[in-house]
């Protein structure tokens, strides 16, 4: 996140002085947040990068901290020195809100509400400089990633949409990469995709990224957000007749998006990104709603992914909407009789029985998902069925087979 050498060596010199405050207890927190409201740019650094430290996943107590700073006040403190005249300031009040953020939706839409957060948000955003661009559209990034009310309010900001589009369409690839991504975060609501498909950002801001021409991580993670990006603002009403086209001229996108899908499943980066499920099941789901993808979207492995998707589902952020999009996709792939057998080779249908009983504790809707998969799936064996009947089937060899031999045959043509 940081914007160049002499930010790094001032990042640097403020570690001992960080080091220096006492304990983890709540006292501490409450301590930094009394320090950003002193008027000391650098006292209210200094407290900045210990708040976003005390939040940081390193920090094996950091929702419990998260929780500290909600409730006393870290919020709208840390809002408050986006305005301040220190560069170094504006980057460490940034860099907490955006790890404060992480994974917690209530501090998103506390963020979002902040009395002039947005405005200063703005601002940053729109600076001639540029020195705060990228750390500002992470704060954005992250309150769009982790919350699915906030997108709505920050399109429908004044002047916050035209800022971003701005950075997306700049020079500056750190500050590109962090709006763009913020763009793909924020294009998961299907409101505001809705507001990013009549501004025209998937003509004026994503479709050219799809013709770029470069290589590396940072290159390839674009590429990968954009296409992302577009495959959610197709779920919007009217994103069809647009985005569909897009995506049509990048012959990859769909190998590109089961791929990242199986990355995510196994923990890895793709790009040098820890893409979340629900970033790339969302997307998916658009995808696999149109016919001519299914055929392609098989072939290339989608089904056995799903599989693992509901095999391996734990409840968590979004989870829930991860499960019931998942199950939809294998609903209307399950409508093409030449799609069956590759349902059943993927083990799904042990994942859709330990879904129907939810001992996971697996959502209602997405149970009765699983019972009505499970039933049309566990219809299509109606030969075997007839061949144990002892009129239709008196000619079949399987009416010699014993009742152990029977039950193995069942089982292995039902998994």
């Amino acid at each position: 996140q940081l914007g160049g050498w002499s930010r790094n060596f001032l990042h640097e010199a403020m570690t001992d002085q960080v080091a220096a405050l006492p304990g983890d207890g709540a006292e501490d927190i409450s301590e930094c947040v009394r320090q950003l409201s002193t008027g000391d740019d650098a006292t209210a650094a200094r407290a900045a990068r210990y708040l976003f430290q005390k939040a940081h996943a390193a920090d094996k107590h950091n929702k419990e901290n998260k929780e500290k700073m909600g409730r006393r006040g870290a919020v709208n403190a840390l809002c408050s020195i986006l305005r301040s005249g220190s560069v170094e300031a504006r980057y460490q009040a940034c860099s907490a809100l955006s790890e404060l953020a992480y994974q917690n939706e209530n501090i998103c839409m506390a963020i979002i509400n902040a009395p002039g957060c947005l405005e200063s948000i703005r601002i940053l955003l729109q600076e001639q400089d540029g020195n705060n661009h990228e750390d500002a559209a992470l704060v954005i990034n992250n309150c769009a990633a982790f919350s699915q009310h906030t997108p709505i309010h920050i399109v429908q900001y004044p002047g916050m949409l035209e800022a971003i589009r701005s950075i997306a369409n700049g020079r500056h690839v750190g500050a590109r990469n962090a709006a763009i991504s913020a763009l793909n975060c924020i294009s998961r609501s299907i409101e505001a995709a809705q507001v990013l498909l009549h501004a025209r950002i998937v003509e004026e801001v994503l479709t050219p990224i799809l013709s770029e021409k470069g290589r590396g991580e940072k290159y390839e993670a674009r590429v990968a957000r954009a296409v992302l990006a577009i495959a959610n603002i197709m779920g919007a009403k009217g994103g069809y007749e647009i985005c569909a086209p897009v995506l049509a001229k990048y012959p990859n996108h769909l190998e590109m998006t089961v791929n990242i899908l199986g990355h995510s499943l196994d923990g890895l980066k793709w790009a040098g990104i820890l893409f979340a499920l629900y970033s790339v099941i969302i997307p998916m789901s658009h995808l696999s709603a149109i016919k001519e993808n299914q055929g392609k979207l098989v072939e290339l492995g989608m089904i056995d992914k799903l599989a693992r998707v509901l095999r391996e589902w734990q409840p968590g952020h979004l989870s829930d909407s991860v499960m019931e999009r998942a199950l939809l996709i294998i609903l209307s792939i399950n409508d093409h009789p030449e799609f069956q057998h590759r349902i059943r080779l993927s083990g799904l249908i042990a994942g859709l029985q330990q879904i129907k009983l939810g001992l996971r504790n697996e959502p209602p809707k997405c149970r009765a998902l699983a019972e009505q998969l499970l039933s049309s799936l566990l219809q299509c064996h109606v030969a075997f069925c007839m061949g144990q009947h002892p009129r239709l089937g008196a000619d079949s060899p399987l009416l010699l087979l014993d009742d152990f031999l029977s039950s193995l045959v069942i089982d292995m043509a039902f998994q």
